[in-house]
């Protein structure tokens, strides 16, 4: 849901002249549609080889902190700027981990 948003709103065709809020259809910004999205995932699965990927892990990090801003405010942001958002507004025990995310992909 929030790729397709992020695609559909700021996405920019490379290869065909083709606008894709004329190809994806509009993804309701809600609070439930995130929650839905964080309660999807497979209780039973093994993600433990994923975060043994530190790529993986930094993904993870900056997309649950795009999800919580998204809850706070109803809109979808960049991961680099929900993170700072994060680092100043959730406990500080987390500003560590999300300063990691953010120095492996900037």
């Amino acid at each position: 849901m929030i790729h397709r948003h992020v695609v559909r709103e700021h996405g920019i065709a490379l290869a065909v002249p083709i606008h894709a809020r004329s190809s994806i259809r509009s993804t309701p910004q809600s609070c439930a549609s995130v929650v839905s999205l964080l309660h999807g995932g497979d209780a039973d699965a093994d993600v433990s080889p994923w975060l043994d990927n530190p790529f993986y892990r930094s993904y993870a990090v900056l997309t649950m902190c795009r999800m919580h801003y998204t809850l706070q405010y109803g809109v979808v942001v960049s991961k680099p700027l929900a993170a700072r958002w994060a680092q100043t507004t959730l406990d500080a025990r987390w500003t560590p981990l999300i300063q990691a995310a953010l120095d492996l992909v900037e």
